[in-house]
């Protein structure tokens, strides 16, 4: 081959190679121009849902009462999950929220790992059972499981199992001493007068100038009776789980009356994004006021 046939070789060669890199980067750039749905987590399907794994690991802090937890969330999933960090809370004999704060969202085959989701945990609370969940036992995370808590752990049939027994029975003995004056006055006002006089007595104080404010008569004994109670008595207002939703804050809350209940209801204005909160007060004894407690 004479040396013009050599160059002419190597001219195709050439524009062959820069031909195949300009393919490749145009397959590159289309890929990487593929826009991800972004989706808060309890409004993703069951099926994405099962793609996003939690463990929840425990270490314990040098002084009791100082023990910590992180988590990190995997997610498998083909959509970008996005998360309001307070409303992941850890459901047992004290129901802990979160102390964290703020969105993070967790992009699509990624993992990310949050430091000290709960922090200063007394080491009783990880005596009985538990339960992560994201806003609400409809969207449960983990159970409480030792040292690392994984999401896997949702399908134990012993831990589900320990867990529910729990639950049946956490009131029948007072767990705590915060709420032991309220669960007493609970339980004696179904045996005698003498033990609602207080509560009634400082109920009726106000009552000419709470209009809305609504007796049901019954003893209230935990979070999702309070909302309950809350639902009955506004039937007009729809509770679809997507748009608008009753929810419940966990534990008990200071009032000038007593501790309380805190029932809140939610319109999504766009995906993730809550507007035209309604609160209500809910006392043990069935007494339900308008507002957050701190404004009863």
């Amino acid at each position: 081959m004479n040396k013009r046939g050599i160059f002419l070789t190597a001219i195709i060669a050439l524009l062959l190679v820069v031909a195949g890199c300009s393919s490749q980067s145009k397959r590159t750039k289309t890929s990487s121009n593929v826009k991800v749905e972004t989706k808060m987590y309890n409004k993703l399907s069951n099926g994405d849902r099962d793609h996003v794994k939690f463990d929840f690991k425990r270490y314990d802090g040098t002084i009791k009462g100082q023990n910590q937890i992180n988590l990190t969330i995997d997610n498998q999933s083909n959509k970008n999950v996005k998360f309001d960090l307070e409303d992941i809370v850890l459901l047992g004999s004290d129901s802990l929220k979160s102390d964290k704060s703020g969105m993070k969202t967790v992009k699509t085959n990624s993992k990310v790992t949050i430091k000290g989701i709960f922090k200063d945990i007394d080491d009783d609370i990880f005596s009985d059972p538990g339960l992560f969940c994201y806003k609400n036992d409809s969207f449960k995370l983990a159970y409480l499981d030792g040292k690392s808590s994984k999401s896997d752990n949702l399908s134990d049939p012993e831990l589900k199992k320990e867990y529910r027994h729990f639950v049946e029975h956490k009131d029948d003995v007072t767990t705590n001493s915060e709420s032991s004056t309220v669960d007493d006055s609970s339980d004696s006002s179904n045996d005698s007068n003498n033990g609602s006089t207080t509560d009634n007595n400082t109920t009726d104080t106000n009552s000419s100038d709470d209009t809305n404010d609504s007796k049901g008569g019954n003893v209230i004994n935990s979070e999702q009776e309070a909302e309950d109670l809350v639902k009955s008595q506004n039937p007009s207002m729809p509770d679809d789980h997507s748009d608008y939703y009753f929810s419940y804050n966990y534990g008990m809350y200071d009032t000038s009356r007593g501790k309380a209940y805190w029932v809140t209801y939610v319109k999504d204005v766009a995906p993730g994004l809550p507007a035209g909160w309604t609160w209500w007060t809910v006392y043990p004894d069935g007494t339900v006021l308008d507002g957050q407690p701190s404004e009863n």
